[in-house]
């Protein structure tokens, strides 16, 4: 998977659901569906845990989202507009997260800088595989609370969206 080409679709689509109210409508209703139809790989993630994190990402976005899908907010606002490229990374370490998850606590052990998690980590994050296994042994605590919680240490240790 290439990272820089996934976060740049994601960010695509975003902005086409920001110009289109049936768009922002089908992103509201069911983020996992709208961005696997708009041809992301979202095959690994759990509908229901992808949904909640994509709604979780802040409520100044998901209220100019659901200003656009309802009629009453037709412009993207400056501040909404630089959030997207974040919440585009944001998604990204939410898909390698699950990978990541995919492995389970117990597999951490066995992970190497070849293993797929790591390698779709260090892609992501822009740093060598070593990196990336040092940083997902430490997150091993974290692992069972599931996809967002991992997201989110992903973004914290690549000092996103700042």
């Amino acid at each position: 998977m290439n990272l820089e080409i996934y976060q740049e679709r994601t960010e695509e689509l975003l902005q086409e659901a920001f110009n289109n109210p049936d768009k922002a409508a089908n992103l509201i209703a069911n983020p996992l569906e709208y961005f696997s139809k708009g041809g992301l790989d979202l095959s690994t993630t759990n509908e229901e845990d992808f949904n909640v994190f994509f709604k979780s990402l802040g409520s100044d976005f998901t209220q100019s989202l659901a200003g656009v899908a309802d009629g009453s907010n037709q412009m993207l606002e400056g501040s909404i507009f630089g959030k997207v490229k974040c919440y585009s990374c944001m998604t990204g370490a939410f898909v390698v997260a699950t990978i990541i998850i995919g492995v389970g606590a117990v597999g951490i052990a066995d992970l190497t800088v070849e293993s797929a998690a790591v390698i779709a980590l260090a892609e992501f994050a822009h740093v060598s595989v070593e990196a990336a296994l040092a940083f997902i042994g430490s997150i091993t605590a974290i692992i069972s609370d599931g996809p967002t919680k991992v997201a989110k240490a992903i973004c914290k240790w690549i000092h996103a969206c700042k």
